[in-house]
């Protein structure tokens, strides 16, 4: 949320996928998440339908982040950590987990890259 804030004004966005696979955590709808999750951390960004990550049930957007480079593949472990850095033409730079400080480093490098409208 923090990176969000930080970078959307630079065409950076983050995209929430809500998914109940991890522990029944997301049982309410999309709307219900991100009425949650601006309440309770402040949230801004973009919180799509709910969907599944894992399995043969995989909502498209996930088999293809999974599967568009080497290091991406392998199921999501858990979705609060799960993160993909998509470049603004669609290409899947990184698959992160946690919040690593590298990540914010590669935010900035796709976004001076591309005069702050990359990510």
């Amino acid at each position: 949320m923090q990176l969000h804030e930080k970078y959307r004004g630079q065409g950076f966005e983050v995209l929430a996928f809500p998914c109940n696979q991890f522990a029944f955590q997301e049982p309410g709808s999309a709307a219900g998440v991100q009425q949650w999750a601006a309440r309770t951390f402040g949230a801004s960004f973009m919180v799509m339908g709910k969907v599944r990550v894992n399995g043969w049930l995989a909502h498209p957007v996930f088999k293809f982040l999974k599967g568009a480079c080497e290091a991406c593949g392998g199921a999501v472990k858990w979705n609060f950590s799960g993160k993909f850095l998509v470049a603004r033409d669609g290409t899947v730079v990184k698959r992160f987990g946690g919040d690593p400080p590298q990540r914010t480093a590669l935010i900035e490098e796709l976004l001076a890259a591309s005069g702050g409208n990359a990510a």
